[in-house]
């Protein structure tokens, strides 16, 4: 919708844009025929620009004995690659009895005549068969006449070559405004025209007339009367299409609506020399039937009243019959109205009124308002002429309502729209936040509350295994309802409710199947499944204690909520369940060390011991100095084992400590208590991200743990630097070595291969049998940034 009306905006700005245009170049001062043409073309291009036409022109009527038989093409622009067609001798003087007759009738009747030409021209076959044919063939055609003098002048028309288009009474009623400009600007250069040859004409006949003076005296004095006859209406014309460029302008580019069309009431009575107009808004759906009321008046006028509004507009039936047929509604004597309009006649006696001018106001085919104009101070034949003046004006207004109508829904729509996307992000931010279930139910069930515009709501939680409906959160019910839906079984019609994966909307005591859900207290209710991945988790109802149901925006939000929190209650159940099965995983694997390294240590101590006692017994000395130097060796290794496993379960929360001190409390837990030497290197301006420190964690635990348990090393040390684009991790120590030859498994070197992989690194290990191992860790510069640039995410 917001797309749709936005489109909409775009192409009546498009076409506002376009009239501003035109008006302003046939408001420029002029002199001559071949200036006018220039002028005529640059106006009829800005039209075919805002319509976005091929072509757009001016034919004017050819008569002959006094009747309309030909036409003629006066002016003409075209799109780029379309050849114009004004050169064309055909087009200089057409006949009209070879097009068709209802075009020649519309038009000579103030209508415009269009559409796609297979439809358009279905009467003239011939015709059809050569717009199509032809090298740029003619798909569209809109024309709308032209008018001087309340005679039917000619028309301008606009062709389209590239698709078949069908012209909407928006783009109907903008390009009528222009063909209105056009006729008047042409009457106003004809009378520029007639006023110059008169002009050209009375300096001759002064010249030739110096001499006989006194015998065309007579006549002099009525050619300067004719002359400023005609200026007068130049003028007059001039000041009219002056303000309704004023106008036009106004009503397009106008943020202060109400103010923009006070103003245009002013203007407009200065058109007609009204001592009062009003724009009167309709409303069916309002008591008195009326929105609104602005109006302008002379000083010594009072403001109308809504009383006086209705009973003008309501209290004459005829006035306003003719209105809803869109007519126009001019009186210019009281005393000429008919007797079917007494009542009428009687009550604009009444308030003084004694001329009277309604000009309909309508918007997408319904009227909408009225333009009302009361003693006019023009005579009868120059209000006629500028009727059509004011009639332009009421499609510009209608225009402009209409625009700011699309304005107020898109701007509510999008609003609303914020609203749910604000709740969807904060009960997001909320699930991953919150420890516990309850903890993010109540604050997410306000937070709908807000959005959708209800009194109260509950949250329950399906149980599978028990199979009932348990009560987790809940707002606004009031307190002798709690507890019949604190916590009930779900039988077989509830249950496939639930699952049925839809919203139930309506009045809270009709849900029959959850009669437990009715309150008396609320005229409706919504209640829509809490799902995930096609597991219904729970149930959503929401409750409104006034008679107004949820629309579809607030069933769609609900409906989308329901997939949210359920998937926020799936991610906490499978969350306690990893939860549970890391901890079971980690004393299975605690007890797998315990079986492996450490009872097996203390069984060597226990045959140690049996073989010392034994050699004690038997004398050998020898055999038991090394008896008790084995066990001393071996009691060591099993107080590093044990050592180890407290360092494990105490589990360091490096996300706290960070790398550096992490690995310093594990050298103090474990290696420093084992006597070993530990130190750290690590250059301070290296800032990881949080998942490559976790990874450099474990990869340098692992080869701690190698080196403590089959190094017998008694020196360790890790170093953390940079060296020519790339983070360099170094863990040496002095033990033993090993053969990587020899190693079948263990040791936890495809861990640590894994790792450095998984960092987008490479691992090097060097090692000498009885010289220590060293492992060299490289990582693209990429994984961080220098201090003060932040961490690499």
């Amino acid at each position: 919708m917001r797309n749709t009306a936005r489109a909409s905006l775009d192409r009546q700005l498009r076409y506002e844009q376009a009239l501003a245009g035109c008006s302003k170049n046939l408001l420029s001062a002029v002199s001559g025929t071949v200036e006018q043409y220039k002028v005529l073309n640059l106006a009829l291009e800005q039209l075919r620009g805002g319509a976005r036409t091929s072509r757009a022109y001016i034919f004017r009527n050819i008569l002959e004995e006094g009747q309309v038989t030909y036409m003629g093409m006066h002016a003409e622009v075209c799109a780029p690659a379309i050849p114009p067609q004004i050169d064309n001798p055909n087009n200089q003087k057409f006949p009209w009895s070879e097009l068709p007759v209802e075009m020649f009738r519309m038009l000579e009747a103030n209508n415009s005549f269009g559409g796609p030409v297979r439809r358009a021209f279905t009467s003239t076959p011939g015709l059809v068969e050569i717009f199509l044919n032809q090298e740029q063939p003619l798909l569209s055609i809109l024309c709308l006449p032209i008018f001087m003098d309340d005679r039917w002048w000619g028309f301008v028309g606009f062709d389209d070559c590239q698709i078949e288009r069908e012209w909407d009474e928006q783009e109907i009623l903008m390009l009528r405004t222009a063909a209105e400009m056009i006729g008047n600007t042409l009457q106003r250069w004809q009378a520029e025209d007639r006023l110059q040859n008169t002009l050209e004409q009375l300096e001759q006949r002064v010249q030739e007339r110096t001499i006989e003076y006194a015998q065309a005296n007579a006549e002099l004095r009525y050619e300067i009367n004719e002359r400023q006859i005609l200026q007068k209406e130049l003028e007059e014309r001039l000041e009219i299409e002056m303000i309704m460029a004023s106008i036009s302008a106004r009503l397009l580019s106008s943020t202060e609506l109400r103010i923009a069309i006070q103003e245009t009431m002013a203007d407009l009575g200065r058109v007609v020399l009204a001592k009062r107009v009003a724009f009167i808004r309709l409303d069916e759906d309002t008591e008195d039937k009326i929105e609104d009321i602005i109006e302008w008046h002379v000083a010594d006028l009072m403001p109308l009243t809504n009383d006086e509004i209705r009973r003008m507009i309501y209290l004459y039936p005829e006035f306003l019959h003719q209105m809803n047929a869109r007519q126009t509604v001019y009186v210019a004597d009281l005393a000429e109205l008919p007797e079917a309009f007494e009542i009428e006649k009687l009550q604009l006696s009444k308030r003084e009124i004694r001329s009277l001018l309604l000009v309909p106001v309508f918007m997408d085919d319904h009227l909408v308002g009225s333009i009302s104009f009361t003693n006019m101070e023009l005579p009868r034949s120059k209000v006629l002429t500028n009727i059509r003046s004011v009639e332009v004006i009421a499609g510009m207004l209608a225009s402009t309502l209409r625009r700011d109508e699309i304005l107020n829904v898109l701007e509510e729509k999008v609003s609303e729209r914020t609203r749910q996307l604000s709740a969807f992000f904060d009960m997001a931010m909320l699930a991953g936040e919150a420890k516990q279930l309850a903890d993010f139910m109540q604050p997410a069930l306000v937070k709908v509350m807000e959005v959708i515009a209800c009194e109260a709501a509950a949250i329950h939680l399906f149980d599978d295994e028990q199979q009932i409906l348990k009560l987790i959160a809940h707002y606004g019910i009031p307190n002798d309802y709690l507890a019949q839906i604190e916590s009930f079984p779900v039988d077989g019609p509830v249950i496939s409710r639930i699952k049925s994966d839809e919203i139930w909307d309506g009045l809270s005591n009709n849900l029959a199947a959850l009669s437990e859900f009715n309150f008396p207290d609320f005229c409706y209710a919504a209640h829509t499944s809490l799902r995930a991945k096609g597991n219904i988790q729970g149930l959503l109802s929401c409750y409104r204690i006034a008679d107004m149901p949820f629309t579809v925006y607030q069933q769609v939000f609900l409906n989308a909520i329901g997939e949210q929190l359920g998937l926020a209650v799936e991610n906490y159940r499978l969350r306690i369940k990893a939860e549970r099965s890391a901890t079971i995983q980690e004393r299975q694997r605690l007890a797998r060390e315990l079986h492996d390294a450490v009872s097996q240590s203390l069984y060597s101590l226990t045959l140690y011991a049996r073989s010392g006692r034994d050699a004690l017994a038997a004398g050998d000395q020898a055999k038991l100095y090394n008896s008790l130097e084995e066990l001393e060796i071996n009691s060591l290794v099993a107080l590093k084992e044990m050592r180890l496993l407290l360092y494990q379960l105490r589990s360091l929360a490096l996300e706290e400590r960070g790398l550096a001190q992490a690995i310093e409390s594990r050298f103090n837990l474990v290696e420093r208590r084992s006597g070993i030497q530990a130190n750290i290197i690590m250059d301070e301006s290296v800032k990881l991200a949080e998942n490559v420190e976790q990874e450099l964690f474990l990869l340098i635990t692992e080869a701690l743990n190698n080196a403590l348990k089959h190094a017998q090393a008694d020196q360790v040390f890790v170093k953390l630097q940079k060296e020519d684009g790339l983070i360099v991790v170094e863990i040496q120590d002095n033990g033993s070595g090993f053969d990587p030859l020899q190693v079948k498994g263990g040791m936890g070197l495809l861990n640590m291969q894994d790792r450095a992989a998984a960092l987008g690194g490479q691992i090097e290990i060097t090692n000498q049998k009885d010289r220590g191992t060293r492992i060299r860790l490289e990582i693209p510069h990429g994984l961080a940034f220098e201090e003060g640039e932040g961490y690499y995410e």
